[in-house]
């Protein structure tokens, strides 16, 4: 009887290692936010500030390495394998940021957190409320912006608006793809709403 249950066990053990090794799990694959690659400079004349760009707050549902995408029945989805090369928010940040400095061709422009002794001029507080939409659909970026000057004090403007990007294929690269390009739009709306906070 006894010798039974080990080869009852044995044979489960077994089929469980078969199962596993014919079960494979599909490669991860990590993405990154870029910046316009040749962005058109915007700017005037001189710039007299310079530009702090953040905090960038993003909504709960994104804050986690996965990438999110809404189903067609507006369910979420969040991929296991299919993740972020680092934290969405400061990935975000970090382009906006490259992106506001090369639009207007200033160099002082500086991601948050900055040193509380030499602040910037210009700050600009972004708050996302939608950056995700449907793989092979449309990918929407919905964001409010705060350009405030005295270390946040003093308000100058307060815009919002909606950027949608058609992803040209279901895969997710073109996903992140159009991601990509709605936070360049974002980027380019950002730059000119400092000039014209002045």
């Amino acid at each position: 009887m006894k010798n039974n249950i080990f080869i009852i066990r044995g044979l489960g053990v077994f089929v469980v290692l078969l199962l596993a090794g014919c079960w494979a799990a599909p490669d991860t694959r990590y993405y990154t936010l870029r910046g316009i690659e040749n962005p058109e400079v915007i700017r005037k004349t001189d710039y007299p500030y310079d530009i702090g760009i953040g905090p960038v707050i993003m909504p709960e549902m994104l804050i986690h390495p996965g990438l999110v995408s809404l189903s067609k029945d507006q369910g979420v989805e969040v991929s296991m394998y299919r993740l972020w090369a680092g934290r969405l928010s400061l990935m975000f940040q970090r382009v906006m940021t490259d992106n506001v400095s090369r639009i207007l061709d200033i160099d002082a422009v500086w991601p948050f957190p900055w040193d509380n002794r030499s602040r910037p001029k210009r700050q600009v507080r972004v708050i996302v409320e939608e950056f995700f939409g449907v793989i092979g659909g449309d990918v929407h970026l919905k964001a409010k912006w705060i350009i405030s000057t005295n270390n946040g004090e003093i308000q100058l403007l307060t815009r919002g608006e909606t950027f949608t990007q058609l992803a040209s294929s279901d895969s997710y690269m073109d996903y992140v793809e159009a991601l990509n390009a709605v936070l360049n739009m974002l980027s380019v709306e950002i730059a000119q709403s400092l000039l014209e906070a002045g």
